[in-house]
């Protein structure tokens, strides 16, 4: 009685802060008891995300929770459920979701299902302790996996059911039904491995194209503070500083070939490893903005008054102080072009990573 009290004000909490938040999506959804050769609903059963809602599954099993739309994700729990939960993987959901919320639990009666069930998640398991692979590629991979299952069992349960119904030809159903079983264990493997290699492959691609957006903007800002125009007469002075700048110039223009030589092929990889065709097209957008926006309108105009003034000077065809003026005054020219394009540059960057990131 004290147990169901407390769960009773747990409740009573959570309807609370639904009122006082208006910032909620609605999720609906269905739980579903996997069974041999298909599904059914379970009602009656308390469906909850902690500190924010809970409803109970009507006669079909469906349930409506209201949730935080400032979270991209929850942990969703079953209470008075018979039958431990099969999916989503560790009941984590993601926020908002792409459609009707399909909660599946399984008994340990349908022995056959659950064995497959078990074997799949102790493979996801095995992946999530590797940590190659993100939550949400995991989860990926568990509901394909598990949809991919549920698929040819429900077709080992027709053939079988024929089987029953046509006694006389039971031994060619039963060939039918070991051939299957055998290409569900080959397509399950091959799946498994090529969803493994794919999210693999999706993660490299978001390593290389976030630190290619990271050391190209380090390299701007440390150039920009290089070629200041109250800087600019050292250079003219001391062969010392001339070094560093050069140091600085060939830096950045590594970071910049890096961008030119392989934005064309992480844009067409972004376009295949994501399945929004709008992330390929705002990271070509990006690169543009960088290659064109950035180096081409600011960041050259800067290095090449600098450095062109420099060479002048060094070869003796102008003289120092004439040199060191030009060379400010392309600088501070150019310092006006660069700054509020950095300031976006930034932005465009945080916002690609960013947009890549929660999508993996």
């Amino acid at each position: 009685m004290k147990t169901h009290s407390l769960y009773l004000l747990f409740l009573l909490g959570c309807s609370s802060a639904f009122s006082q938040n208006p910032r909620l999506i609605a999720v609906s959804g269905l739980v579903l008891e996997l069974t041999e050769g298909g599904q059914k609903a379970v009602p009656g059963v308390t469906v909850s995300v902690a500190g924010q809602d809970y409803d109970i599954t009507d006669q079909e099993g469906r349930f409506m929770l209201h949730l935080s739309a400032e979270k991209n994700e929850a942990i969703v729990v079953l209470e008075g459920c018979p039958y431990p939960m099969v999916s989503p993987f560790g009941g984590k959901i993601y926020l908002p979701p792409s459609g009707e919320l399909q909660i599946r639990v399984c008994g340990q009666e349908n022995q056959k299902l659950r064995r497959e069930i078990d074997a799949l998640e102790k493979k996801v398991k095995n992946l999530e302790s590797k940590r190659k692979l993100s939550e949400r590629q995991l989860s990926g991979l568990h509901k394909a996996m598990l949809d991919t299952i549920l698929h040819y069992q429900e077709a080992l349960h027709q053939l079988n059911s024929t089987v029953v119904e046509y006694e006389s030809s039971l031994r060619e159903r039963e060939s039918m039904v070991a051939a299957l079983e055998e290409k569900l264990a080959s397509v399950e493997q091959e799946l498994f491995l090529a969803l493994e290699e794919k999210y693999l492959r999706q993660k490299e691609l978001m390593d290389a194209i976030s630190t290619g957006l990271e050391q190209y903007t380090d390299q701007v800002k440390n150039l920009r503070d290089m070629l200041l125009p109250e800087r600019i007469s050292h250079y003219f002075l001391n062969e010392g500083a001339r070094q560093q700048l050069y140091l600085a110039i060939n830096k950045y223009n590594e970071a910049r070939a890096y961008i030119l030589n392989n934005h064309q092929s992480q844009v067409e990889g972004a376009g295949h490893y994501w399945a929004s065709p709008d992330l390929a097209r705002q990271l070509e957008e990006t690169y543009r903005y960088i290659l064109e926006e950035v180096h081409q309108k600011a960041v050259y105009p800067m290095e090449f008054s600098v450095n062109e003034n420099l060479k002048l000077y060094l070869s003796g065809q102008l003289g120092r102080s004439r040199a060191a003026r030009e060379a400010e005054k392309g600088a501070a020219s150019a310092m006006a072009e660069l700054s509020p394009r950095l300031e976006t540059l930034e932005k465009k960057c945080a916002d690609m990573i960013r947009q890549l990131s929660i999508s993996l």
